[in-house]
């Protein structure tokens, strides 16, 4: 009887044990998604304290009183995330080695207040940039890549419906008026920062594998949410962006192929892509027209070429994170001059100008040594795990760099975009173990070999 008493309170104690286990589990999915949520500037609400861009440009500001409570949740993540760090730190320390060039670069990020000509607003800009760095570490520990994109998923959904919702309930701030009249913003300060979070719930829609009917339609419902929400933003990048990753998607699965049968498909996909590259640079400005463009891209031409100029002058170490743009009082009055007004942008429109202009060229080679070993893993992944999900990381990379091409998405403080490129860069792909049970021939097994060595 004593025995049984005895066994009988082990199994409720471990029955314990689970059940708290499991809580703790779920609060960490459910702190992740808000977090995710947080990052992606939905809570800020940008849209009800500024104004639509006018007629020549320009944009008022109103009061945001939202501000502190953003910034005390910014705040409160990152506390949250250092005694998750501390509590899992065995965990954590075993992905920290995982991207070396990532460190030396968030290492360059924080001292660059020491050259900077904005040195306050660089050192404050490059810590709240750590701090979102460190939760895209902690993602990237505790959750598998399947799980983390359904925690992207849930969370952008959510962005994606309360961005509708928004937007039908204040449509006066949701929908812009002036240069950009009738095209959607929702909660966000501009079109286009609606657009590009809608084409990255896209992104993550393609890289889901459904469960079963009931997810497939769920996915399916999320995708045509964000497809219509870039559509009504009205950007023609964002449009034809979605479009090429839904095709992107189809390509990539030449991986999943065996043998040379890849290798015509190759030869063939090169060469379109040769003769198509050739034809946008040979109709450039009659294409640009056609579509309603200014062969100038609105302007950005003319910034690039200033920005040139400018980082000519600091080619090693930049003017620091945020240490640049800075209006008509510091270096970026140069734009100004170049654009012949006293109008001065907030930042380059492209993310790899952004990138030299901060770090310099020892930054764009930090950067680029870590997004090259993402990529050489990205493509072993999609050759072993030979699913949707496989094909994220290398949906994601082709995703950024497209997009920088006339935007800045590449490295920036509260900002989901920064999150998944870390978490991506410290995550493990596919499973060493798993990968050796599905896949027994002695090709697979020496590329998973190499992956675990570059995991």
């Amino acid at each position: 009887m004593l025995i049984w008493f005895r066994v009988s309170r082990l199994i409720i104690s471990l029955s314990s044990i689970k059940i708290i286990k499991r809580a703790f589990e779920l609060r960490e999915y459910i702190f992740s998604g808000f977090s995710i949520i947080f990052f992606t500037n939905l809570l800020r609400l940008n849209s009800l304290f500024r104004s639509s861009e006018g007629e020549l440009g320009s944009s008022s500001y109103g009061s945001n009183f939202l501000a502190p409570i953003n910034s005390l949740i910014q705040h409160t993540i990152f506390l949250i995330v250092i005694i998750l760090v501390v509590s899992h730190w065995q965990e954590i320390t075993r992905v920290f080695v995982r991207s070396i060039f990532l460190w030396g670069l968030i290492i360059l990020i924080l001292c660059s207040f020491l050259w900077s000509p904005l040195p306050d607003i660089t050192q404050r800009s490059s810590l709240a940039l750590f701090q979102t760095y460190l939760f895209g570490v902690y993602f990237a520990s505790r959750f598998t890549l399947e799980e983390q994109l359904r925690i992207l998923f849930f969370s952008l959904s959510i962005t994606g419906i309360s961005s509708l919702l928004f937007s039908l309930a204040f449509p006066r701030n949701a929908i812009e008026a002036g240069v950009h009249a009738g095209a959607w913003r929702g909660p966000f300060e501009q079109k286009n920062l609606f657009a590009r979070l809608m084409v990255l719930g896209s992104t993550v829609c393609l890289a889901i594998t459904p469960k079963n009917n009931k997810e497939r339609y769920i996915i399916l419902g999320a995708l045509a949410l964000f497809i219509v929400s870039v559509i009504l933003t009205a950007s023609k990048t964002a449009l034809g962006l979605v479009i090429l990753l839904i095709v992107l998607k189809q390509f990539y699965k030449v991986c999943w192929w065996k043998g040379t049968k890849a290798i015509p498909f190759l030869l063939t996909l090169f060469l379109i892509t040769a003769c198509f590259i050739l034809f946008i640079v040979g109709n450039y400005e009659s294409l640009i027209t056609s579509a309603g463009r200014d062969p100038t891209l609105s302007g950005r031409t003319i910034i690039w070429s200033a920005l040139i100029d400018k980082i000519q002058e600091r080619p090693w170490l930049g003017y620091g994170y945020m240490g640049f743009w800075s209006g008509l009082d510091g270096e970026s009055a140069y734009i100004a001059k170049a654009y012949g007004t006293t109008y001065v942008p907030p930042h380059s429109h492209n993310g790899f100008f952004e990138l030299i202009l901060a770090f310099g060229l020892w930054g764009v080679l930090l950067f680029g040594f870590s997004l090259l070993s993402i990529t050489r893993r990205a493509i072993i992944s999609a050759r072993l795990n030979q699913t949707s999900e496989g094909l994220w990381p290398l949906l994601y990379v082709s995703f950024i760099l497209f997009y920088n091409q006339t935007e800045s998405t590449l490295i920036e403080h509260n900002s989901i975009f920064w999150v998944i490129y870390v978490g991506l860069a410290f995550s493990r792909f596919i499973s060493h173990n798993d990968t050796f049970n599905q896949l027994g021939n002695q090709k697979n097994q020496t590329l998973v070999h190499e992956f675990t060595e570059l995991s």
